[in-house]
């Protein structure tokens, strides 16, 4: 049997969820988000591509200097450390399905899929849990 918590007492991610240094939580700018599950997605050559039936909640956000390539992701794991670290605290289901480094500029956006190797891309919960972080 499913259940329900209502947002009122668990209510979602709003601002933004200060980590250590340069790592934070927060509900990313729609557009933005939507852009980066767009590029994330899976394609295939003339298969439609599926609806999604989800919405952005929060992200997992690192922030780097303007110096750093757009190539390559979480060579030292801080990010990923993260993600497991607040597993433990709350369970949750992020994953690294649309993992991304970005590069905004007042004039450009540029989003580089994460290619990630030997961990899985997606989490699951028990069905006993009441709620996931969103």
């Amino acid at each position: 049997m499913a259940r329900t918590v209502p947002a009122a007492t668990h209510p979602p991610v709003d601002d933004r969820v200060q980590g250590v240094s340069g790592l934070y939580i927060e509900r990313l700018d729609l557009e933005l988000a939507k852009a980066i599950m767009d590029t994330c997605e899976p394609k295939t050559l003339g298969v439609m591509a599926p609806v999604r039936q989800f919405a952005h909640m929060y992200g997992y956000v690192r922030e780097l200097s303007r110096q750093t390539s757009v190539i390559g992701w979480d060579e030292d794991h801080r990010l990923s450390r993260l993600v497991a670290i607040s597993r433990l605290v709350h369970p949750t289901s992020a994953g690294f399905r649309s993992a991304a480094r970005v590069r905004q500029d007042d004039d450009s956006l540029r989003i580089v899929p994460a290619e990630i190797h030997g961990l899985a891309l997606d989490t699951f919960l028990s069905p006993t849990h009441k709620r996931d972080w969103s």
